[in-house]
């Protein structure tokens, strides 16, 4: 099973990928952690290019990254509760 080690957690890339962004914005209103997971696969790298060229230190940048996609998930799981 191909694997992407991602901040810590191991995630599967065997899922199906969303072509359509009107149908992730749903899944993701759903609560769907698959694609959040799709998500931070996908944009992972390039988010932390941007940040390491914002913030000098490498290990800041990661940090910075990883309190961002905990946001974002706390972000997906109120649109999940706003939705139903």
């Amino acid at each position: 099973m191909d694997t992407v080690r991602s901040l810590g957690v191991a995630l599967d890339q065997t899922a199906p990928a969303v072509s359509d962004e009107a149908a992730l914005v749903v899944e993701l209103k759903a609560g769907s952690e698959e694609a959040f997971a799709y998500l931070l696969a996908i944009y992972q790298n390039p988010l932390f290019n941007l940040i390491s060229h914002m913030v000098a230190d490498q290990g800041e940048a990661a940090d910075v990254l990883r309190m961002s996609s905990s946001k974002f998930s706390g972000v997906s799981a109120n649109l999940a509760g706003e939705a139903a």
